[in-house]
């Protein structure tokens, strides 16, 4: 759907304004990301926190309080429901992505349990508990870039 520059006419079909010059070029319509307005508390406190870390980057995670840090980076329904907690968040690039890294990971543990005189059954167990720890490390993160950021992308 596009707007009218002049006159804020909504279009959808025509490439130009009918209303009020139809020599008018009109411009695309903005994409719309989730506003603070439009999230639940939780998520507009956790923003607020990456907010006040320095933002994706997290250069300023250090200088906040213990409670804050695991705020950012602990996401428990992230860790339970693992690759269905992103796709549920539309984050589903992301779950995938991390979906093929914890798989691999699970290959190569298992694929090196024995020279490092692990169990094939104890070599899973610690590619699932990091997997699980992956995902719940970097959810709320994620979902900031994907939500206030409109970064859609694979990683």
């Amino acid at each position: 759907m596009s707007i009218c520059q002049n006159c804020g006419t909504h279009f959808i079909s025509s490439a130009l304004c009918t209303t009020c010059r139809p020599a008018m070029p009109a411009a695309p319509a903005p994409l719309e990301y989730a506003t603070p307005q439009k999230l639940p508390l939780v998520w507009t406190e956790k923003f607020a926190l990456i907010d006040r870390a320095g933002g994706v980057g997290l250069p300023k995670l250090t200088q906040l309080p213990l409670a804050a840090r695991l705020r950012i980076h602990c996401n428990l329904f992230a860790m339970l429901f693992g690759v269905l907690y992103y796709v549920c968040k539309g984050m589903w690039k992301r779950g995938v992505s991390l979906a093929l890294l914890a798989i691999a990971l699970t290959l190569l543990l298992q694929w090196s349990a024995a020279p490092l005189g692990l169990s094939a059954d104890t070599a899973h167990n610690l590619a699932t508990a990091l997997s699980a720890l992956a995902y719940a490390w970097r959810a709320n993160v994620d979902y900031y870039k994907q939500a206030v950021l409109g970064d859609d992308s694979w990683w």
